[in-house]
């Protein structure tokens, strides 16, 4: 285990079902990841606006297994971090506190992309240490 990110299911995060809405589990993942990064010293206005390279999204999959409603307390994992020359793919469980059931999975690619060239670089190599050392 990488990283958890404990939180709750708002009634913004769900469509009129009363269900977690697709796209919030991808804003869900991304807090996630957002904190995971402040915990290695490389807060998301580095990869925005600073140093680092951009890490739009690639690519994205996610799969539900029970229903979250709003107020569902869950915690967000990041479970498995892989780096390749540029890219970095995160794997997320979602876990229902309450149930202790895993409720959905997520698998998100970014590549690192030069600003101004809009091209793929290599990601930092001190960044891919930093990022794939597990939670101590």
């Amino acid at each position: 285990m990488h990283f958890r990110y404990p939180t709750t299911i708002s009634l913004f995060d769900t469509d009129a079902s009363g269900l977690l809405f697709y796209g919030s589990l991808f804003r869900l993942t991304q807090s996630c990841f957002e904190a995971f990064l402040s915990t290695k010293n490389l807060p998301i206005e580095r990869w925005i606006t600073g140093d680092l390279p951009a890490l739009p999204v690639r690519k994205l999959d996610a799969e539900y297994r029970a229903p979250l409603r709003a107020g569902a307390q869950i915690e967000v994992s990041i479970t498995n971090i892989s780096t390749g020359t540029t890219s970095l793919t995160l794997t997320y469980s979602v876990v229902d506190m309450d149930t202790q059931t895993e409720c959905a999975t997520a698998t998100i690619t970014h590549v690192a992309l030069d600003r101004a060239e809009k091209k793929s670089v290599t990601l930092p190599t001190e960044v891919a240490r930093l990022i794939s050392e597990p939670a101590s």
